[in-house]
């Protein structure tokens, strides 16, 4: 993999977009990243693994979840950008990643801010043009991942050399050892091994403890006698083997003592039997003498039934008689009631006649009655008529008065609606005076406060930079003292190289080191921002009062207020008087309007009066002739329904008398039929034939009676008929007795079954539980045999007995990872050393839960003859082992993954606390390390070092702002 550039943009130090062509390096192998303390050098790593991984070196222990808002430059406004792209090669194909954190950006609409998510895009280089590969976080950390082969933490470890991490993998202990490579090789799949073995032993272990509780449940529902006692471990078959013994005894006598109570019960029943029969003949020969008791009675309802059955053949021919007869008295009676009715002296065989004559006379009539009608409705309409014609002579008055009025109303108000445009005009004007008065009063509040804070701010401003000169003038008086303060007997200075001290320079002032300048000046650069902000912010709140003073006229809120309601008064007064004025002309105008219904009205009114003249001509037409038709009545009507009634009533009569001529034929031809029927069925008069009338009911309840005691008779007699009551024995057997013993013999029979089958049920389960015994002991000790083996297993991959190193399956296999880091990191370290040092591997340490580690380091000093920790090394010391050991471990990882090819390195600080010896040993194995093509880059502020590395990038921090960086190759 080799990484080709960054463009970092309101990324930590750095605001305005800065690219970094690393590129331009390949031909030099080796260049240089200076920089001032805290301008960004290390920002620059931070980007490339933000774009990669969403983490950082130094800020992923800031935040669990990712770099997130920690990366965001503390320089941007809410409408400055931040973005990592990070442009790499592998494979031989070229790949971009772009991302950007979540941060606050301006909404879209409206004031305020609103969360920009958090975006990442992988795209590949495809025929010049970049295509899209993923977008989600999920899918483009996977597809990175497999990209560079390596995981976040390989990628620290082995391309990326972060500023404090040179130290952490030489000085940590067994256990925090074990951390690290467990992330870098990615063990954690050991103790996934060991888990799951954990969880098959528990679940044999559980499997064992439900085998042993099934022989325990199997055993303990099994009733047995005292003598067998309770089943031993291991011998519960032969324990079983003997329970079945005695349930086959208790099978036997129970099928013995069934067969006696079977025997007994059979016979019990037999004699039960003979008694029953016995008790049902004699009831059959009792119930016989009883029925011949009521033979005579049974012979009167007969005859009695038979006479009902001939006068109930007579009842319909009676009944009729008496109906006909009772209709001639009901017609007799009615002639007379119509007689009365009728008033005329006509004879009953001219009614007729007289009725036709009635009839032609009542349709003499008829048109006059329509012409009476008439004349009535047309009294009705003349006088609706007057009424209309006054209605409408009233209302032609009441509009002319209220078209008037409108008319002088409209001309009142015309000059009013006339001066709406102006008024409007007013009230705009009154309404801006009074808004930028009120505005400038908020606006000179606030720059009150402003100047106050500006005061507060340039206050702060200057002390600051007064400290920061201060210290600054004595840190340049007294260096000499500050680097005397540094050195160790025994290491060389800096500046001469010597390894002896004798005369060190002092200072007997104020001791002021370089980190005290940094932080006074990055305390100016602090306080400048807030300085300029709060006087840009006085000078835009000065022009802005100065614009609202030019609106309002410098006139006060209260004047601008009242003059903004006068404004508005005018206003309404004319709106309202434009919108009276169009709506009298709509009243008056309109196709409804005033005008046009009094045209309508005087119309109507005419018309009115032609219609009351017709009128009273037709009605006076009309009068003349009902007047001759109606005679001596008062209307045609009474005269029409005298003649009506006169004709009816003679109707009436007639259809009477014809009615009582019918009636007196339909009674004598009942009375014949009558006749006939008494002598066929054998009555001398209709008195007999009702004297043996009986109703239903009485008739049914004889024929039950009769039937009854026939079959009751059949019944018996059918009875003793029956063959197996004969040859019954004399002497009577008592049945409460036989029944009694019948009873006693079937519940001893009962029990005897219930009890034989229950042992045959014992004896069945005792088979199948020993078919079942004999299944669960094999089962139960396959289950120990595995058990104990995987149980010796996981002992042993967790580092306990019979383990003899003590070491977990995970530790055994680091311990062997860290010895070929260790034989490769000597390989730099024997170098580094001019063959002084050299590592070695120990299994001694921290033990955890009684498992050693077994991960320890140790350094062995060939000038001594002698191991040690490597903490007791000097700091350069120190230096040269962690990159030796860096180094090396940077090889067994790449090896370990897949032997990818690194073409890209980072080493972040570390080299400002070695000797002008050690130093040039550790330029060589850096100019050592770009064989092959390989780029390194080196962080450092070593004044040696920028003048030996050429090709350069040099990171610009402007005073109090953000960084730049400047790129060159030499």
């Amino acid at each position: 993999m080799r990484i080709r550039s960054v463009t970092l943009e309101g990324f930590g130090p750095f605001k305005t977009k800065q690219v970094v062509d690393f590129r331009a390096f390949d031909a030099d192998g080796l260049f240089l990243i200076a920089g001032e303390t805290g301008a960004g050098k290390s920002s620059i790593l931070d980007a490339i693994a933000y774009a990669l991984y969403n983490k950082t070196p130094r800020w992923d222990k800031v935040s669990g979840t990712g770099a997130s808002n920690a990366v965001r430059s503390d320089f941007c406004g809410v409408n400055d950008l931040t973005e990592v792209v990070v442009e790499f090669e592998t494979n031989g194909e070229e790949y971009r990643v772009t991302r950007s954190p979540e941060y606050d950006r301006p909404k879209a609409r409206g004031d305020g801010v609103t969360k920009q998510g958090s975006k990442i895009l992988v795209e590949v280089l495809e025929a010049e043009s970049w295509v899209g590969k993923a977008t989600k976080e999920r899918e483009a950390g996977e597809l990175i991942e497999g990209l560079v082969k390596l995981n976040k933490d390989e990628f620290l470890q082995v391309i990326m050399l972060a500023q404090g991490r040179f130290h952490e993998f030489l000085l940590a202990n067994s256990d925090q050892r074990l951390d690290l490579l467990s992330k870098l090789f990615g063990t954690g799949r050991f103790a996934e091994y060991q888990l799951k073995i954990a969880e098959r032993r528990s679940a044999l272990s559980r499997k064992v403890e439900s085998a042993r509780a099934k022989r325990t449940m199997l055993l303990a529902g099994i009733e047995t006698p005292d003598e067998l006692g309770e089943p031993q471990f291991g011998r519960e078959a032969e324990w079983l083997d003997a329970v079945m013994q005695t349930a086959v005894a208790e099978l036997d006598n129970a099928k013995r003592v069934l067969d006696a109570a079977e025997t007994a019960e059979k016979l019990a029943l037999e004699r039960l039997d003979v008694a029953r029969r016995q008790i049902r003949r004699a009831s059959a020969e009792k119930a016989l003498a009883v029925l011949d008791t009521k033979q005579q009675s049974i012979d009167i309802a007969k005859v009695g039934l038979l006479k009902a059955e001939r006068a109930e053949r007579v009842r319909p021919l009676l009944e009729d008689a008496t109906a006909k007869s009772e209709e001639l008295k009901h017609a007799e009676n009615h002639v007379a009631q119509m007689r009365l009715g009728y008033g005329g002296k006509t004879a009953d065989d001219a009614l007729t006649a007289e009725v036709s004559r009635l009839v032609a006379e009542i349709g003499s009539l008829a048109d006059a009655l329509e012409d009476e009608q008439r004349g009535k409705k047309l009294g009705s309409d003349l006088a609706a008529q007057i009424l209309e014609s006054e209605k409408l002579t009233a209302d032609l008055a009441d509009l002319s008065k209220s078209i008037e009025e409108l008319q002088s109303e409209r001309q009142r108000l015309v000059p009013i609606a006339s001066q709406s445009e102006a008024a409007e005009n007013k009230v705009k004007q009154a309404n801006d005076r009074l808004a930028a008065a009120t505005e400038a009063a908020n606006v000179n509040e606030k720059l009150r406060k402003a100047q106050e804070a500006q005061l507060t701010a340039d206050k702060r401003l200057t002390v600051a930079r007064a400290t920061a000169d201060r210290l600054l003038d004595v840190f340049l008086h007294g260096q000499a003292a500050v680097l005397a303060a540094t050195l160790v007997t025994g290491e060389a200075c800096s500046v001469c190289g010597s390894l002896e001290h004798p005369s060190p320079a002092s200072f007997s002032g104020e001791v002021v080191s370089q980190e005290d300048v940094d932080d006074a000046q990055a305390d100016v650069a602090r306080h400048e921002p807030a300085a300029k902000s709060s006087r840009d912010l006085v000078d835009g709140l000065k022009m802005r009062a100065a614009e609202l003073s030019g609106v309002s006229g410098a006139e006060n809120v209260d004047t601008l207020a009242a003059a903004v309601a006068q404004a508005r008064a005018e206003f309404t007064g004319a709106t309202d008087a434009e919108k009276r004025v169009l709506q009298i002309d709509s009243e008056l105008s309109g196709d409804d309007g005033l005008l046009a219904t009094q045209k309508d009205v005087s119309a109507a009114s005419k018309r009115s009066g032609d219609q009351l003249t017709a009128l009273k001509i037709e009605l006076d037409t009309l009068t003349k002739k009902i007047t001759r038709l109606r005679g001596v009545f008062v209307t045609v009507k009474a005269r029409h329904e005298s003649i009506v009634a006169e004709r009816d009533a003679a109707h009436y009569l007639a259809e009477a008398i014809a009615t009582f001529v019918g009636a007196t034929k339909q009674l004598a031809a009942a009375h014949g039929k009558l006749d006939a029927k008494l002598e066929q069925e054998r009555f001398e008069s209709a008195e007999g034939v009702i004297e043996s009338l009986l109703n239903e009911d009485e008739m049914d309840d004889l024929r039950q009676q009769i039937d009854a005691h026939a079959a009751s008779i059949s019944e018996n007699q059918g009875i003793l008929k029956q063959p197996d009551l004969g040859n019954l024995p004399k002497d009577l057997i008592e049945v409460e007795h036989a029944s009694s013993n019948h009873l006693n013999a079937q519940a001893a029979s009962r029990i005897a079954t219930s009890k034989n089958a229950n042992a045959v049920t014992t004896l069945n389960q005792l088979k199948s539980k020993m078919d079942e015994l004999g299944t669960l002991l094999v089962e139960t000790e396959e289950l120990i045999t595995e058990y104990e083996v995987l149980h010796r297993l996981a002992e042993t991959v967790n580092g306990r007995t019979p383990n003899t190193r003590s070491m977990s399956l995970e530790s055994y296999y680091l311990a062997a990872e860290l010895e070929e880091v260790l034989a490769s990191a000597n390989t730099r370290l024997r170098t580094l050393s001019r063959g002084r040092f050299e590592f070695h591997h120990t299994e001694r340490g921290v033990r955890r839960a009684n498992v050693a580690a077994g991960l320890e380091i140790e350094v062995f000093d060939e000038h001594t003859g002698t191991v040690r920790p490597a903490h007791q090394l000097s700091g350069g010391q120190q230096f040269l082992a962690s990159l030796a050991l860096a180094l090396g471990l940077a090889e067994v990882v790449t090896n370990r993954a897949g032997g990818i090819e690194l073409n890209t390195l980072f080493v972040d600080e570390g080299f400002g606390g070695l000797s002008d010896d050690y130093l040039e040993i550790a330029m060589e194995t850096l100019d050592s390390l770009k064989q092959g093509g390989r780029t390194v880059g080196v962080i450092s502020h070593v004044a040696s070092m920028q003048e030996q590395i050429g090709a350069q990038l040099r990171v610009v921090a402007e005073p109090g702002g953000p960084s730049e960086i400047v790129q060159a190759s030499v």
